[in-house]
C-alpha cells in the first residue's frame, strides 16, 4: 500500500467500495486536517479489527461524536511526529476474560502506566522545549518588531510634527492669501469705480470730440471758402501789380520828361533873367517854343483804372 491508500472497515464498506476514494472533509478543524499528508485516500482493501467487535463503533471527540467506521493508513499517510494511541500485545496468550488474563493485565498495568507516564513526561518536555524555543523566537521577533515599531513610531512622530508645521504654515499662507484676496477684491472694486468714471469721462470726451469734429468740418468749409477768396484776391492782386508796374514805368518816364522840361524851363528862365538884367528885349514866343516839346509827352501817360489810385498812393516808393 502507498501513503495515499487505505484499508476500510468491512462492516461499513462492501466490495463495491474497492477502488473508490475517501476525502478528508473541509468541515474538520484545520489542526485535524493538518495531521494528514493527503486530502484523499483510495480504498484498496477491507478489514476487520478486534478493537471494534460490536456493530456500534463507539464515540469520539471529533465530528458529531459518533464513530461510524474506521480505516487504516500507512505511517507515511500521517503528518505528525507523535502517536495518539498505542495498542500492546504481550507474549502470553491467555483467553480473554480468564483469570490468567486478568492477572496478567493487573501485573502489567503498573509497568505500563509507568512507561506511559515517562513517555508523557518526555513528550511534555519536548513540547515545552519547542514551545519555549518558539516563545524565545517570538520574543526576539517581538523585540525586533518593537524596536522597529518604535523607530517607525519615532519617524512617524517626526513626520507628524513636520506635517503639523506644514499645516500651520499652510494655514498662515491661507490666511495671508485670504487677506490678499480681500485686498484685491477691494482694489478691484476701486478700480471698477475708477473704470466707470473713466468710461463716463471717455463718453463726455467723445461727445466733445464729436462737437469739435463738427466745428472743424465747419471751419474747414469756411477755410475752403476763404482759400477760394484768397486765390481770387491773389489773382486780382497779381493783375493789379502788373498794371502798377506799368504805371510805375510810365510815371518814371513822365518824371524824367518833367525833369527835362523843368531843366529846360529853368534854363530859359535863367536866360530870360540874364536878358532882362542886361536890358535886352525878351522873345515873345520862347515859352511857346519850349512847352510843346514836353506837354504832349505828359498827356500820353496811360491813365490808371479807378480804384487803383488809392492803392498807388499807399504803395511805398510811389511819389
Amino acid at each position: 500500500s502507498g501513503p495515499d491508500e487505505c484499508l476500510a472497515d468491512s462492516a461499513k464498506f462492501g466490495e463495491a467500495a474497492l477502488g473508490s476514494t475517501l476525502y478528508i472533509s473541509e468541515d474538520n478543524e484545520d489542526e485535524d486536517r493538518g495531521r494528514f499528508v493527503h486530502s484523499a485516500y483510495k480504498i484498496v482493501g477491507l478489514v476487520q479489527s478486534p478493537l471494534y467487535l460490536q456493530y456500534e463503533r463507539g464515540n469520539t471527540s471529533l465530528g458529531n461524536g459518533r464513530i461510524d467506521g474506521f480505516v487504516y493508513l500507512m505511517r507515511e499517510g500521517f503528518d505528525a511526529d507523535f502517536y495518539t494511541e498505542v495498542y500492546v500485545r504481550f507474549q502470553q496468550d491467555h483467553s480473554l476474560y480468564s483469570d490468567e488474563y486478568d492477572e496478567l493485565i493487573k501485573e502489567k498495568t503498573g509497568i505500563w502506566e509507568k512507561l506511559v507516564r515517562s513517555t508523557a513526561d518526555r513528550r511534555y518536555q519536548d513540547i515545552l522545549a519547542d514551545a519555549q524555543e518558539e516563545l524565545a523566537q517570538a520574543r526576539q521577533e517581538l523585540d525586533e518588531k518593537r524596536a522597529e515599531g518604535e523607530g517607525e513610531l519615532a519617524d512617524a512622530a517626526g513626520e507628524l510634527a513636520d506635517a503639523r508645521d506644514k499645516i500651520a504654515r499652510g494655514e498662515r499662507e491661507l490666511a495671508d492669501a485670504g487677506k490678499e484676496i480681500a485686498d484685491n477684491e477691494a482694489l478691484l472694486k476701486d478700480n471698477e469705480a475708477e473704470l466707470a468714471d473713466a468710461e463716463a469721462q471717455i463718453a463726455d470726451n467723445e461727445a466733445e470730440l464729436a462737437d469739435a469734429e463738427a466745428l472743424l468740418d465747419a471751419k474747414e468749409t469756411e477755410l475752403a471758402g476763404g482759400e477760394a477768396q484768397l486765390a481770387e484776391a491773389e489773382g486780382k492782386w497779381r493783375e493789379g501789380s502788373a498794371e502798377l508796374e506799368n504805371a510805375r514805368r510810365e510815371a518814371d518816364e513822365g518824371r524824367k520828361q518833367l525833369d527835362a522840361g523843368r531843366q529846360q524851363i529853368a534854363g530859359e528862365r535863367n536866360s530870360l533873367q540874364s536878358m532882362a538884367a542886361a536890358g535886352e528885349p525878351l522873345p515873345q514866343s520862347s515859352c511857346r517854343r519850349g512847352c510843346p516839346s514836353w506837354k504832349p509827352e505828359i498827356r500820353s501817360l496811360t491813365p490808371l483804372r479807378p480804384g487803383w489810385t488809392r492803392r498807388m498812393k499807399q504803395s511805398p516808393g510811389v511819389p
